[in-house]
């Protein structure tokens, strides 16, 4: 016979198992594939410059020989009603949640573009050089 176990912590996670999946499910928005986990994206979307670009990537990085699939989603999102600029990242293996971070940027688009083009620039290359984009060894590929 199995005695039934309880306790604050297992019905904390008995409750977190039975949240609505939609929270963390990816959902679009503009055309744009959003983290579930991004709770923010709800009142913002993934900023667009004057010329139609949008500001997100899909980054994946494999090596076989060392165990290694992993993604890497960068994007820039704008408040849908004010002027407020956040940066969300979220990386991890493939197939898990990952970690994320969310850095809001207030009203300076400058620093905030600033920061989403050194940050692709360190996981990639420049990011002026995305349609034309070559793989470089040790760094990530664009696959989205």
């Amino acid at each position: 016979m199995i005695t039934p176990v309880s306790s604050p912590l297992i019905e904390k996670y008995k409750k977190r198992l039975s949240l609505p999946e939609s929270i963390e499910k990816p959902f679009v928005k503009n055309g744009c594939t959003i983290d579930g986990r991004a709770y923010f994206a709800k009142y913002s979307s993934v900023f667009t410059d004057k010329d139609g670009t949008l500001y997100q990537a899909h980054l994946g990085f494999s090596d076989i020989s060392r165990n290694l699939n992993n993604f890497y989603k960068l994007q820039l999102f704008k408040h849908d009603k004010k002027e407020e600029y956040y940066l969300y990242r979220s990386w991890g293996r493939i197939g898990t949640p990952g970690g994320l971070k969310l850095e809001c940027f207030n009203k300076d688009i400058d620093r905030a573009l600033k920061e989403f083009k050194r940050i692709f620039f360190e996981k990639t290359d420049l990011w002026e050089n995305r349609k034309n984009f070559v793989k470089h060894p040790c760094l990530h590929d664009i696959i989205g």
